[in-house]
């Protein structure tokens, strides 16, 4: 589950692109973005969802986010 989440395309390879692009004049995709071009509601809607699937999906997440929860109230309430 959470490789599925994480194979996307990383940003910085998607920024050399862009820039070869405009510098050659060819046309430089990688395989997903030419299959299926990203839409900026589909990726919006995908980086809202992932931190919550991977909050609920794995368990050192979840307990680390309670453990700060727990962290951050004691010093809101001592001070």
């Amino acid at each position: 589950m959470l490789s599925e989440l994480m194979h996307s395309e990383p940003v910085l390879l998607r920024q050399r692109a862009k820039r070869l692009s405009k510098i050659t004049g060819n046309k430089y995709l990688s395989r997903r973005d030419a299959a299926k071009p990203l839409h900026t509601k589909e990726l919006f809607v995908q980086s809202i969802k992932t931190p919550w699937i991977l909050l609920f999906t794995e368990p050192i997440a979840l307990l680390m986010a309670l453990y700060m929860a727990v962290i951050y109230a004691i010093l809101y309430v001592g001070l």
